[in-house]
């Protein structure tokens, strides 16, 4: 009976079952120490009640961090700063972001070197003929012809020889003509005009190399400007040039002046016209007098 009951017993014995019986022995009779062996590895966490594990029952510094749950342990002191460590290995190129806002201008940087001159370039068209220009206004061109005249008279008092006078410079012996004027009995006097334009005054200037008297009558003299603007025959005096001096009477000494002046004339001239000055001398009044010896010049302007 016995045997029976124990064999029944020990078929329902279990590893739990024994570590109730004994923690109950334990916790009923107070005691410390187990009345029966626990073997070596035989109490797991099965055998564990919940909760029968608390700190008086765990031995000091035993536990490691990790039977801990997160934050039950608390933070520690931040430990010294570690060691810098290597550089890593340089990332992908990052894609390119957008383009920033343009920088405010800076400063005018000094100025450069000049540089080379470069090769000339092809000559462009030729443009337009342009307006004419304006007249020149330089100063007047002036010619004076100098030198002894000897113009006579005829017993009317109507000129007789002509006196011939060149248009610049002086005239070493007096040229006196009976007829008209032409390039054969000019020859001599004759010369070119230097320039375009127009002539604008005329004057004579003269003085009375022998002695007259002159009773009941009045001398005087004329002198005008012959041209040929084709540089030959027939040469005519200019319209216009026919200059009279003041009328001269009485006793006329030695050294006697007569002069004329005519301006604001208007007689075009080319470059290249020939021409010469002609004095004539006349007479009112009492016939008789033959004529006068006299030493002077004829000039013109020419702007």
């Amino acid at each position: 009976m016995l045997k029976r009951g124990f064999g029944r017993l020990k078929g329902r014995l279990t590893f739990s079952n024994v570590v109730a019986v004994i923690a109950l022995f334990i916790a009923l009779g107070g005691a410390s120490y187990a009345a029966v062996k626990i073997p070596k590895n035989s109490v797991g966490t099965k055998q564990l009640k919940k909760n029968a594990v608390n700190s008086n029952k765990v031995k000091n510094h035993s536990l490691l961090a990790k039977d801990f749950k997160k934050g039950q342990i608390p933070k520690g002191a931040t430990g010294p700063k570690g060691p810098v460590g290597a550089t890593g290995a340089a990332g992908l190129k990052g894609v390119a972001g957008p383009a920033g806002l343009p920088g405010a201008d800076g400063a005018t940087g000094a100025t450069g070197p000049t540089g080379a001159d470069g090769i000339p370039g092809v000559t462009g068209a030729e443009g337009p003929t342009g307006p004419a220009g304006s007249d020149a206004t330089g100063p007047p061109a002036i010619l004076t012809g100098s030198g002894p005249m000897n113009p006579t008279i005829f017993n009317n008092g109507s000129p007789w020889d002509i006196a011939l006078l060149p248009l610049s410079g002086p005239l070493a012996n007096s040229l006196s003509i009976s007829s008209t004027p032409t390039l054969y009995n000019s020859n001599g006097v004759v010369q070119t005009i230097p320039r375009d334009g127009t002539v604008t005054s005329f004057s004579g200037w003269f003085y009375s190399q022998g002695a007259l008297a002159l009773i009941a009558s009045t001398l005087r003299f004329t002198g005008k400007l012959y041209l040929s603007p084709n540089g030959s025959d027939p040469l005519t005096p200019q319209p216009g040039s026919s200059c009279t001096s003041q009328p001269l009477t009485g006793v006329i000494g030695i050294g006697t002046i007569a002069t004329f002046m005519c301006t604001g004339l208007n007689i075009p001239v080319t470059q290249g016209s020939i021409g010469f000055f002609t004095l004539e001398a006349s007479v009112t009044g009492a016939p008789g007098v033959a004529g006068i010896p006299v030493q002077g010049s004829m000039s013109i302007a020419i702007s």
